[in-house]
């Protein structure tokens, strides 16, 4: 089968709804493959004609048809409202069904002649207990287990993801291929000074600050070693255990979260177990020239290549040694910041775009 005559459906709920992290992953995924393959149909499947974040980036791509159904589900609960999904795939003729945020409707289970394709950017709720909390760990675990059984191929944004879903779900590692999405997204910047003033005022940022993601224990040291530089740490996100002595702030969505690591001296990622906000947050560093501190978590390293500084945040000292090294350091900070804006270039659209579409056709063959 040629490009040029392929339809592919995508989920477009996560595109449609979500302004965070993930929609964005996803939309970039969509625009991405649509501007490299014109010849191509591309439908995604939404449940809402509410104005969104998708509507717009697709609204200049005549090979996008936006087709809305019925709420069809995910995952494990009885999809009676999902027959009008799989019947309008077979109405359209689609070849592919690509689900890109880790589910894929039950009511496709028995669908034959259309291949199944699933994108599992991390499985980090099944790994670290702490990320999320029971009823939705477990959610998430039935919807991701799911999908990758049902799915004749999966895919995912790291090699690391890729050894996560073999490890957990049993899965041959022949039906797992690895595709870097980041080069896809967006990164939020150029924001305006006025922007960024009101972005101060409202979340009373101090002016010299540094973003961590990090455990209670190693967030207390490093409390101590940036603030004998002068700088405060600031914890960002939603992790369910809080640092004593760090402020936490929530940003309303990826924007302000990239305008507020933008502002910082540094960006600390050393979880336990990174996920994929960690991993947009440290792409927002390096689009920023923000000079990155992680752990040594393969899936870390290889997304930042030698632009980030790296440390066992179990080794509290020398993880605090290195912030110290980052901050006082002009001239370590400018070859960070280069690194990282030369890292977050190679990335690119293209190369998603054509993983997919090899993916697709083998698959298909």
């Amino acid at each position: 089968m040629e490009d040029s005559f392929m339809t592919v459906a995508f989920d477009g709920r996560k595109a449609a709804a979500d302004t965070g992290a993930e929609g964005m992953l996803c939309r970039g995924t969509i625009v991405s493959f649509a501007r490299r393959y014109p010849g191509c149909t591309v439908d995604v499947y939404i449940t809402s004609g509410k104005p969104s974040p998708l509507l717009e980036e697709v609204s200049g791509l005549p090979n996008v048809n936006i087709c809305r159904v019925g709420s069809f589900r995910s995952g494990i609960r009885p999809l009676s409202s999902g027959r009008a999904l799989a019947a309008e795939l077979l109405r359209r003729k689609t070849d592919v069904f690509h689900g890109l945020d880790g589910v894929l409707p039950e009511s496709l289970d028995d669908l034959h002649g259309i291949m199944k394709v699933v994108t599992v950017n991390d499985l980090s709720f099944v790994s670290d207990p702490d990320s999320c909390g029971w009823i939705r760990r477990h959610i998430s675990n039935l919807h991701s287990r799911h999908a990758c059984l049902a799915a004749d191929r999966i895919i995912t944004p790291l090699a690391a993801s890729a050894a996560d879903v073999v490890k957990y779900y049993f899965v041959p590692k022949l039906r797992v291929s690895c595709a870097c999405p980041y080069g896809a997204v967006n990164v939020p910047g150029g924001f305006s000074g006025d922007f960024l003033e009101t972005l101060r005022a409202e979340y009373g940022l101090p002016e010299k600050f540094v973003v961590a993601d990090c455990g209670a224990g190693t967030g207390a040291w490093l409390a101590g070693a940036a603030g004998s530089l002068g700088a405060e740490i600031l914890q960002i996100g939603c992790r369910r255990r809080r640092i004593p002595g760090v402020r936490r702030i929530s940003p309303a969505g990826i924007t302000e979260a990239a305008a507020i690591i933008g502002l910082s001296q540094a960006y600390l990622c050393l979880p336990a177990e990174p996920g994929l906000q960690s991993r947009m947050h440290i792409l927002c560093a390096m689009h920023s020239g923000v000079p990155v501190l992680a752990g040594p978590d393969p899936s870390l390293k290889e997304l930042a290549g030698d632009a980030a500084v790296y440390a066992d945040p179990c080794d509290c000292a020398g993880t605090g040694n290195a912030l110290h090294s980052v901050l006082s350091d002009a001239r370590l900070r400018a070859a960070m910041s280069r690194k990282g804006r030369e890292r977050v270039s190679s990335f690119t659209p293209d190369s998603l775009a054509e993983h997919l579409m090899s993916v697709y056709m083998d698959t298909l063959a």
